[in-house]
């Protein structure tokens, strides 16, 4: 568990990273507002605290992702007839 919990940091410090070494470039994403933001004492935020954002951002991500997919594979079984309609498309 330790090990996971390393490689999703590891990732998370690599995006932050990344995105900093781009300011230059116009983002207009949510990174780049956290990037940007400061706190009530006016100072931005520190790395832990966007590694926890970020961090958040893939789990939410993942966890809709998984959901849409469950969603979808129940709406094609359940009318079978859509399904039958998709696999003639992917043939042809």
């Amino acid at each position: 568990m330790l090990q996971c919990k390393k490689i999703m940091r590891d990732f998370s410090n690599v995006v932050i990273n990344q995105r900093r070494r781009e300011k230059q470039e116009k983002h207009e994403d949510l990174l780049t507002y956290f990037i940007n933001m400061e706190d009530e004492h006016g100072e931005i935020l520190s790395d832990d605290r966007l590694e926890e954002i970020v961090l958040n951002f893939i789990i939410a991500g993942r966890d809709t992702t998984a959901q849409a997919l469950v969603r979808n594979l129940f709406l094609l079984f359940f009318f079978f007839l859509i399904s039958e309609y998709f696999v003639i498309i992917i043939e042809n």
